[in-house]
């Protein structure tokens, strides 16, 4: 695979804001299956490297460049009803015009995985995180 990859995190949306997460925790997508990451998130990373994320507002998304945003909604072991919450929180943003003007909105390449086992390590997190690439991304690429 070669296509850019990029990871959004929505945990949790409050105040047009949401969390970005570095390469180091969903590390398997890069090393393993050769994907890269966006050239801003880079830039970011670098101006907080002791952080497993950050938090930005939702004006900055547009600046992205990645041609695939995978999204997560609640977190690793989030309730039904958390992730229900989630979803409808998350409802606001994609109908927002700063979410529609994100490059990979624009193109359909939005992919919400589980956070279950995306937001999770080990190798049966990590080998359903390829199993979850490889199934949105194998036949384009």
């Amino acid at each position: 695979m070669t296509a850019k990859d990029f990871r959004v995190y929505f945990p949790n949306y409050v105040d047009e804001q949401t969390q970005i997460e570095w390469p180091t925790y969903p590390g398997i997508l890069y090393n393993e299956l050769g994907l890269k990451l966006d050239p801003t998130v880079q830039q970011w990373h670098k101006e907080q490297p002791n952080f497993q994320n950050a938090t930005i507002s939702l004006e900055m998304l547009p600046e992205l460049q990645a041609d695939y945003l995978f999204v997560t909604l609640g977190g690793a072991g989030s309730t039904e009803e958390e992730i229900k919450q989630a979803k409808e929180s998350f409802s606001a943003i994609e109908q927002s015009a700063v979410w529609k003007s994100v490059p990979a909105v624009k193109a359909g390449h939005v992919i919400f995985v589980n956070a279950r086992h995306w937001i999770s390590s080990g190798p049966l997190a990590n080998s359903m995180k390829i199993d979850d690439v490889v199934a949105e991304l194998g036949s384009s690429n």
